[in-house]
C-alpha cells in the first residue's frame, strides 16, 4: 500500500509536504471551496456549472 491507501487526510498532507521538501518541490494547497473544475485550465476563464458536469472547458477550446 502507498501513502495515503490508510492514513487521513492530516497524515497525507504531512507526508506529502515531508516528500516535497525532500526533492525540493513545492505543495501548494488549494482552499476547501476553490473553484477548480469551473476554471480552464488553458485561458484561465472561469465558468459556473451544475454539480453533474465535472470538467470545465471554455468555448475557445471546443
Amino acid at each position: 500500500m502507498g501513502v495515503g491507501a490508510d492514513c487521513g487526510f492530516y497524515e497525507l498532507k504531512r507526508q506529502l509536504t515531508y516528500k516535497c521538501e525532500w526533492y525540493g518541490s513545492e505543495l501548494v494547497i488549494a482552499p476547501r471551496f476553490y473553484p477548480s473544475s469551473q476554471i480552464c485550465s488553458n485561458c484561465g476563464h472561469q465558468q459556473k456549472m451544475p454539480l453533474h458536469l465535472r470538467t470545465y472547458v471554455s468555448a475557445a477550446l471546443r
